[in-house]
């Protein structure tokens, strides 16, 4: 899609623009073919109303963007790498969850669910996101408890850590945390549980892995979490699905190589 189409679909009230990039991801030879495959697919595991296993687990989610692989979402496997890591987060109890770049809420609404005392707050530039994740939110109950924004900035980030006991901050946002995880402008990020996406490479933030390890290694203890990509023994007993079909599934093409930083103050192992 030629990103003036793209900027107009966005530009676009939710409830008309998402409609139509519904027709016209499904109007193209290849978005038609892909969305008959994952139809059939999403039949053959039984047309789940919820995610199936991982961390959220019982969280139900039916909205997503149509060029997006929504089963990899409802089997549980979207960013799997992330699972024992998000536990873990969890288990430090965060009574204010931040999520910069909230998509149609995956993360936002699963962490809301887990973090049933959380505040939550998620941020988006896209409208058809928020629609997206206004319509799951509604399926959980949880809309009332997300309080969704625009744009994040620094100064915006740095209000929204306020009066935070353990807060936590979860951001996606295409190189920006370069700017926007920079406890220089934000000096309550000292005081955050952070997962952040690395976009280390061409065309998002080169260079900006080894900046942020030099920010907060002096503040929190820093584990480094990779991709690595499903194989056939990841197959669940009992799916019915073949490893060929899993596979089609679970393709999460990143289109960089996966990299994320979780980043837990050293106060808390104290």
């Amino acid at each position: 899609m030629s990103r003036i189409v793209r900027k107009v679909l966005d530009a676009l009230p939710p409830g008309i623009g998402l409609p139509l990039d519904h027709w016209q991801q499904r109007a193209r030879g290849g978005g038609r073919a892909r969305a008959r495959r994952m139809n059939e697919l999403f039949r053959k595991i039984g047309s789940p109303d919820a995610v199936t296993a991982g961390p959220f687990k019982g969280l139900k989610y039916r909205y997503w963007h149509p060029s997006w692989n929504g089963l990899n979402n409802m089997l549980g496997t979207y960013e799997h790498e992330l699972a024992p890591v998000v536990e873990r987060a969890i288990m430090l109890a965060p009574d204010v969850f931040i999520n910069v770049g909230s998509a149609e809420g995956y993360f936002t609404l699963g962490m809301a669910m887990r973090l049933p005392s959380a505040r939550v707050i998620a941020y988006d530039l896209k409208a058809s996101a928020r629609y997206m994740l206004g319509q799951n939110a509604d399926l959980n109950g949880l809309r009332p408890r997300i309080d969704q924004r625009e744009g994040c900035t620094p100064q915006l980030l740095q209000h929204a850590l306020k009066d935070a006991r353990c807060p936590m901050v979860v951001c996606d946002c295409e190189g920006y945390e370069e700017i926007l995880l920079d406890s220089t402008s934000v000096p309550l990020l000292t005081q955050a549980i952070i997962l952040v996406e690395v976009h280390d490479a061409t065309g998002f933030a080169p260079g900006v892995a080894d900046r942020l390890r030099d920010r907060f290694s002096a503040t929190h203890r820093i584990e480094m979490v990779r991709e690595r990509k499903l194989v056939p023994a990841d197959r669940p007993a009992g799916l019915a699905l073949d490893d060929r079909e899993w596979l089609e599934c679970v393709d999460g093409d990143r289109g960089l190589p996966g990299l994320w930083y979780f980043m837990v103050p050293a106060g808390l192992f104290d």
